[in-house]
């Protein structure tokens, strides 16, 4: 149930704001770690919850850090080795 609510959550908020869908199997570990950090008790659901609905300034936050993540080389490696998988 857990998964199923933050999968569907993400995919609100890729739609919402576009994100290229070369982008989006980073999206899971990206809301983790920032609610993991964020101040309070946030679960990754709620924070994209949160940016997708109520907080603009919070979703482009996450955009832009999920561009600057997207650019590592190991983000490139992963999300080759995420498409070789679904291939």
């Amino acid at each position: 149930m857990k998964d199923e609510a933050l999968a569907t959550e993400l995919a609100v908020f890729a739609a919402r704001y576009a994100v290229p869908l070369g982008k989006v199997p980073l999206l899971p570990t990206l809301f983790e770690a920032t609610a993991a950090k964020a101040p309070g008790k946030w679960t990754a659901a709620a924070l994209a919850v949160e940016a997708t609905y109520r907080n603009p300034e919070l979703a482009e936050y996450l955009l832009k850090a999920l561009d600057e993540i997207a650019e590592t080389d190991i983000a490139k490696d992963y999300l080759l080795g995420f498409a070789e998988e679904v291939a």
